[in-house]
């Protein structure tokens, strides 16, 4: 099937805006791969890889010995991915060009799983999360970052704000998809638990991002045992 004009664009916009990208969230991607105890060795799924900015610096992680499995629902962001690991001399990784509902993952093989600002974007958080923890070992990690609060996002909410307010557009529907709407900790913290992942903390990263951006970063240990669901 072959990739729409949209999906090109975007994967043509994305390219070009990653080097200032690169400057505030490298962070929030060193802290997603820490957080979800990425090593040496390690097999890692990545949610939403987009064009492989944080793919590369997970398979450099894990080295020849590792793996990185990247999924996005673009074939153009995903071909980006492939040609940037490519040029990097990286081969340890392999991807899937799939919605997160419609992966088909393989149960109880990955050691890490990580995903930066995609979370808040799926139809069904709960159900996305039940599934990348289907498919991790027992007592490994999950970490994904997602936007704050849109108060704590000025750079991003102050312009969307004045466009919905002049275009007389209804707000956001806090259940639809969008960037803020996993913002609040409470419910961040209720998406891993609904998908029945234990000792869920979350933590504020601060992004400079021509203003103060915030995200938050949730991480999780998947122990199935201390799961009352998971008997």
């Amino acid at each position: 099937m072959r990739p729409n004009a949209s999906d090109l664009d975007l994967a043509a916009a994305w390219l070009r805006s990653e080097k200032h990208r690169a400057e505030y969230l490298a962070e929030v991607n060193e802290c997603l791969l820490s957080t979800a105890g990425v090593s040496a060795g390690c097999r890692v799924v990545e949610v939403g890889a987009g064009t492989g900015e944080t793919t590369l610096a997970a398979a450099r992680a894990v080295g020849p010995t590792g793996s990185v499995t990247a999924l996005d629902s673009s074939a153009p962001m995903i071909e980006a991915l492939t040609r940037r690991m490519r040029q990097a001399g990286v081969a340890n990784f392999s991807t899937l060009v799939t919605r997160m509902e419609d992966a088909d993952l393989p149960r109880g093989t990955f050691d890490a799983a990580i995903g930066r600002y995609v979370l808040m974007l799926l139809g069904d958080p709960v159900a996305a999360l039940a599934k990348i923890r289907t498919s991790l070992r027992t007592g490994t990690r999950a970490a994904m970052a997602v936007f704050a609060s849109r108060e704590r996002n000025p750079f991003f909410s102050i312009p969307s704000d004045i466009f919905c307010r002049h275009g007389r557009l209804r707000a956001d529907d806090p259940d639809a998809p969008s960037l803020y709407r996993l913002g609040d900790p409470a419910r961040l913290k209720r998406t891993f638990t609904d998908a029945v992942f234990g000792h869920v903390t979350v933590d504020t990263i601060e992004s400079p991002c021509g203003s103060t951006a915030s995200a938050k970063r949730a991480k999780c240990w998947n122990r199935p045992h201390s799961s009352a669901d998971w008997k």
